[in-house]
């Protein structure tokens, strides 16, 4: 009774139900272990991403990055710039076994938008953009 009158019954039952949730953690855990563990193993269920990612700019050039999982290990990569015309092909590379691919450009005079494009078994898939003001 003492404990019930310091602490008031709505505190007492959220202490109860605290001391109870690690006990039911675990089995709650367990439970949906088994469903995760089977639906990232199936293939081809991993949503692919690609992001360009600009690196630290120098006074002359900038580093531009297509960051990719192991997925894009060896495939090619196209980095495109906008133009009035729509994309067009600035270079293309490879992707390293860690799926990273990178290039140097001269720093752009005039505002200008870039992206990577890949295709994996079919599939096109499109980094973020890297705007640049100029």
């Amino acid at each position: 009774m003492l404990v019930r009158r310091v602490l008031g019954v709505v505190p007492l039952a959220l202490v109860l139900g605290w001391l109870a949730a690690p006990a039911a953690a675990p089995a709650a855990a367990e439970a949906t272990l088994p469903r995760l563990v089977s639906v990232a193993s199936e293939p081809g269920d991993a949503p692919r991403e690609l992001y360009l990612v600009v690196g630290r700019p120098s006074p002359d050039h900038v580093t531009l990055r297509a960051v990719a999982d192991d997925w894009g290990a060896g495939h090619r990569v196209v980095l495109q710039r906008r133009t009035p015309d729509g994309w067009t092909k600035v270079a293309t590379r490879r992707f390293s076994p860690q799926g990273r691919a990178r290039w140097q450009l001269s720093w752009p005079e005039r505002p200008t938008v870039y992206r990577a494009v890949t295709r994996l078994g079919g599939e096109r898939i499109v980094s973020t953009e890297a705007w640049f003001s100029g």
